[in-house]
């Protein structure tokens, strides 16, 4: 039987206290309102939008950069890119 807790089959679970306890940058708000664009706006502009709200991340959020990264590498079983 599969470890719900795993990420994925065969691989012990990873937990980091220091990453547990960063609180969310984003906001309910924010994704309120990326609702609403995609069904008033449609998915074109909310896509667009998104874009913008990830590139953001990707320059200001350089310590959750470097976690995602860490752990795609360690899925993937090689170097995680932009690509």
């Amino acid at each position: 039987m599969r470890d719900l807790k795993s990420p994925s089959v065969g691989m012990p679970p990873l937990r980091s206290e220091a990453w547990v306890a960063q609180s969310e940058r984003g906001s309910r708000l924010l994704m309120r309102v990326m609702v609403w664009l995609s069904l008033r706006l449609g998915r074109r502009t909310a896509r667009a939008i998104l874009i913008l709200i990830a590139s953001y991340y990707l320059c200001f959020a350089r310590a959750s950069q470097r976690a995602s990264a860490a752990y795609l590498a360690r899925v993937l079983g090689r170097a995680a890119t932009l690509k």
